[in-house]
C-alpha cells in the first residue's frame, strides 16, 4: 500500500511542473499563477522639461523600461520623431523576467514655443510591440508681444488669372485682440501685390497672453500674368520696426499656348515661287477654343489651314504668306493672335525678313 502523503506531493509537484510549463508556452504577458501582467512598465510615462536660461539649450532626460512579465525580452529599433531627440546606446538590449533598463535622452530645448517628440522603442513583447517615449520641451516664457509662427513657404502654379494669388499667415502672441502689433508688410517683388484679410484671435494662453493670426493674400499682377516666374519674399514688420523671418514666394506659371515655330521667317522673294510658312498653336486645356490673327498688315496674308490630317481641338493651323518682296518691308515685326481663352492676353510671334543670319 502507497504512502498517501508522498501521492499528494507527487500530484503538487506535477501540478507546478504543468503550471511552468504552461506559462513558458503562452510567453510574454503572463506569470506562473495564470494572472495577466502589463508587459513593459514605462517610468516616468512622460517628461516636461523648461528652458530656464538663453545658455539652457540641451538636456538630458531619463526613462526606464521594467520588464513586468515572465518571459526574456528582446529591445529593437530606437526611432526618434524629430531630429531634437537623440537617444544614447542602450547598455543592454535584452530583458529578463523583472529585469529593467535607462534609456537616456539628448532633447534640444527651442528658444521659445513647445515641441514634443517621441522616441518609439520596439520590443518582441506581444503586450508592449512598441512603446512611446513622450517628451515636451518648452522655451523661455516671453512676455507678450513676440513672435510665434508663420507659414513656411508659398508656392503657386499659375494656369490661368484665377489662380494667380495665394493665402498666407503670420501669428503673434499679444496681450489685447483691439491693438494691431503687425504695423508693416512687403513683398520683394514689384510683379505681386499684398493685402490683408483677417485678423483673428485663435486662443488665449495661460499667462492671459493670446495668439493672433494675421491672414494676407499674395496676388499676381495682371501684367505678370504669362510671363517669366517669380521668386520674392514676404517680410511682416511689428511696430518696434523688427523684422519677423522672410516668407520664400515662389509663383510658377504654366505656359498655356506653345507656338510652333517660335519665329516665323522668309528667306526668299515673292512671285510665283514665294514661301508659305505653316504656323500652329497649341493649347494645354482641352477644351474648344478660337484662335484669330488682329492687326494683320496688307503685306501679310494669314488664313486658317485646315488641311488633313485635321488637327485636335486644342490646337490651330494657320498658312501665312507675302504679298510683296521682302526687300521692301522692314527686318522684323510681330503677328498677334488673339484667342477666346484669354481674350486680354495676346500671342506675338516674330516675323523676320531675309536670310537667317549664322
Amino acid at each position: 500500500m502507497r504512502d498517501s502523503g508522498n501521492v499528494q506531493a507527487r500530484f503538487e509537484w506535477i501540478g507546478v511542473f504543468i503550471a511552468v510549463a504552461a506559462a513558458s508556452m503562452l510567453g510574454c504577458g503572463t506569470n506562473i499563477s495564470g494572472e495577466p501582467v502589463v508587459g513593459i512598465v514605462v517610468e516616468p510615462a512622460m517628461v516636461t522639461i523648461e528652458r530656464e536660461n538663453d545658455n539652457d539649450q540641451m538636456r538630458e532626460v531619463i526613462f526606464r523600461l521594467h520588464n513586468k512579465t515572465s518571459s526574456t525580452v528582446q529591445i529593437g529599433k530606437l526611432q526618434s520623431s524629430c531630429s531634437c531627440t537623440v537617444a544614447k546606446p542602450l547598455t543592454k538590449k535584452t530583458l529578463f523576467p523583472n529585469d529593467e533598463v535607462e534609456i537616456f535622452l539628448s532633447v534640444s530645448i527651442p528658444s521659445q514655443g513647445e515641441q514634443e517628440s517621441i522616441l518609439t522603442v520596439e520590443t518582441d513583447c506581444p503586450q508592449s510591440p512598441s512603446i512611446a517615449l513622450v517628451v515636451i520641451a518648452r522655451g523661455l516664457r516671453k512676455l507678450p508681444p513676440y513672435f510665434y509662427r508663420q507659414t513656411n513657404r508659398v508656392d503657386v502654379v499659375v494656369r490661368n488669372p484665377e489662380d494667380g494669388w495665394a493665402d498666407l499667415y503670420v501669428d503673434t502672441v499679444e496681450s489685447s485682440a483691439d491693438h494691431d502689433w503687425v504695423s508693416d508688410f512687403s513683398v520683394s517683388s514689384p510683379s505681386l501685390s499684398i493685402e490683408v484679410t483677417q485678423k483673428e484671435v485663435l486662443h488665449r494662453l495661460p499667462d492671459n497672453g493670446l495668439v493672433k493670426r494675421y491672414r494676407f493674400r499674395v496676388s499676381v499682377e495682371k501684367s505678370a500674368l504669362g510671363g517669366d516666374d517669380i521668386t520674392a519674399w514676404f517680410t511682416a514688420s511689428p511696430s518696434d520696426a523688427s523684422k519677423f523671418p522672410p516668407i520664400p514666394l515662389f509663383f510658377r506659371f504654366e505656359r498655356r499656348y506653345t507656338v510652333v515655330p517660335a519665329v516665323i521667317r522668309f528667306e526668299s522673294q515673292v512671285g510665283e515661287g514665294s514661301q508659305v510658312q505653316k504656323l500652329t498653336v497649341f493649347f494645354s486645356g482641352d477644351e474648344d477654343w478660337s484662335c484669330e490673327p488682329v492687326d494683320v498688315p496688307t503685306f501679310v496674308n494669314i488664313v486658317t489651314d485646315s488641311a488633313n490630317p485635321p488637327l485636335p481641338l486644342f490646337a490651330k493651323r494657320f498658312s501665312i504668306s507675302l504679298s510683296e518682296n521682302p526687300e521692301n518691308l522692314p527686318k522684323s515685326m510681330l503677328l498677334r493672335f488673339m484667342t477666346s481663352i484669354s481674350p486680354k492676353e495676346l500671342l506675338e510671334v516674330p516675323l523676320v525678313f531675309g536670310e537667317a543670319q549664322n
